[in-house]
């Protein structure tokens, strides 16, 4: 598995070295023509050497990254940093087991923005020995994501939307709501809303974008719990 020619590169057994003496000592044109090939061979012995971290996402060159990612089943959007990319195929076969619940949706959204989020879910399981109980949860399901990213942070909401709808049911109702933190002095931040609707006729994509003034953001505690100004 070569990596093309890498200039300056040395190979660790010179092909001049495993000749014979005879043509080591005597014949100069056998020296020179296994040299070129020590040249051609460097990057085959460099690949094979670091064989261990083609294989790690976190490592493996941005070519490779690719390969990787057919391997655990999973498209690559090429808008995508490469940081996301690599933490998507790290974590591709810890999110499949978790496919379709609540952990799993706010494992996959945290590979791609490096952020937890809070999510809300329409569904609910209780327990109750009285027959007749009242049932848990929402008749119309939907699930509502919100992302509180740093200062600078530049994700995409539209993405980011594709990706959480492309996670769950395609008749449960997606809406995506994306902060960005103002840095220090600056006016409050920045709030977008995206989603995925359902109507009779089955699911629909709808995404808006909405930049709410700094008084109707909602403030945020540092144990997650939110509270209106």
């Amino acid at each position: 598995m070569s990596r093309g020619l890498v200039e300056g590169a040395v190979s660790p057994i010179p092909f001049g070295s495993l000749l014979p003496a005879i043509y080591r000592e005597l014949d100069s044109n056998s020296m020179r023509v296994t040299e070129s090939l020590d040249i051609a061979m460097a990057s085959v012995f460099l690949s094979l050497d670091n064989l261990p971290w083609y294989f790690d996402p976190r490592l493996a060159p941005q070519d490779f990254l690719g390969m990787l990612a057919g391997w655990v089943g999973m498209t690559m959007d090429d808008n995508w940093r490469e940081d996301q990319k690599r933490r998507l195929v790290l974590k591709a076969v810890e999110l499949y087991t978790w496919r379709g619940t609540k952990e799993g949706l706010a494992a996959l959204v945290e590979a791609y923005t490096g952020v937890v989020p809070e999510i809300e879910e329409s569904g609910g399981v209780v327990y109750s020995i009285e027959p007749g109980a009242q049932l848990p949860g929402s008749p119309r399901p939907g699930v509502r994501v919100r992302v509180q990213l740093p200062p600078g942070g530049d994700e995409d909401l539209a993405r980011l939307t594709r990706i959480i709808a492309d996670a769950v049911p395609a008749h449960v109702a997606v809406t995506v709501e994306m902060a960005r933190s103002a840095p220090a002095g600056e006016p409050g931040p920045d709030r977008q809303i995206a989603g995925r609707e359902e109507n009779r006729r089955g699911a629909r994509t709808k995404s808006k974008k909405v930049s709410d003034p700094p008084d109707a953001v909602p403030k945020r505690n540092v144990d997650g719990e939110g509270s209106e100004s």
